[in-house]
């Protein structure tokens, strides 16, 4: 099983950097649009 962060509006995957380091083999995302670009309109499109 592999541990996922997934930061909240207005963040960056940097958020997770201490869960990063405690949890070997983690994926801590930064979601399309953050900080910088357009973010998507719904939790669906994040998800595809």
């Amino acid at each position: 099983m592999k541990v996922v962060f997934i930061h909240g509006a207005g963040s960056t995957g940097a958020a997770w950097h201490f869960q990063e380091r405690h949890f070997s083999g983690c994926d801590a995302v930064t979601l399309p649009g953050h900080p910088d670009g357009e973010p998507l309109a719904s939790i669906e499109e994040y998800r595809e």
